[in-house]
């Protein structure tokens, strides 16, 4: 509940730099009642907070908070799950391919890359989990199950409809492309 509670607040807090303050607290509420993190969050599992680090390093970045904070954040991230090596891809995108990050790209570069070092000696336990087998039960690529994942992280019944879940993704790339022209940041 704890974690939940911050990933609203850190939500509302990224979103307020890049939209108004109504689409920002719309942003949080959604994370605050969304079915997906509360759902995994009670099983104890690590999502919650990995969508915690998620939101605080993009936060980090836009205020530019390179240093100790990024470090940190990247390091947590990494250490709580390997998904969050497409959470830096993405930084370090952003971060070297738009001119108007040029003032911090080389400082936030290397407190990533400090941040990666310091969580590297957990590499090994992941190479063994992944030789073990551990993975079995993750089921084959279905791109239907890629279009209607996202709609679950809202919708607590979820939805099964590969049209609804078109529209829906047609929406929110909507949404994405008039945040990017809004700013770089975006």
């Amino acid at each position: 509940v704890a974690l939940g509670a911050a990933l609203a607040v850190a939500v509302y807090a990224f979103a307020a730099e890049l939209l108004p303050p109504g689409a920002a607290l719309a942003a949080a509420g959604l994370v605050a009642v969304g079915y997906e993190p509360v759902y995994h969050g009670a099983e104890l599992r690590a999502y919650e907070l990995l969508a915690l680090l998620a939101a605080l390093l993009g936060l980090v970045l836009l205020r530019r908070r390179v240093g100790l904070a990024l470090g940190a954040t990247v390091w947590a991230g990494l250490l709580t799950h390997y998904f969050f090596v497409y959470c830096v891809a993405a930084a370090l995108a952003w971060l070297w391919l738009d001119p108007g990050a040029r003032a911090i790209r080389r400082r936030a570069t290397v407190s990533i890359g400090v941040g990666g070092v310091l969580a590297a000696p957990w590499l090994p336990a992941f190479v063994v989990q992944l030789h073990a087998d551990r993975f079995w039960w993750i089921k084959r690529f279905s791109a239907h199950i890629v279009l209607v994942t996202p709609l679950r992280l809202f919708v607590p019944f979820g939805f099964q409809s590969i049209p609804l879940a078109l529209a829906a993704l047609a929406l929110v790339l909507t949404g994405a492309a008039q945040l990017a022209r809004r700013s770089a940041g975006g």
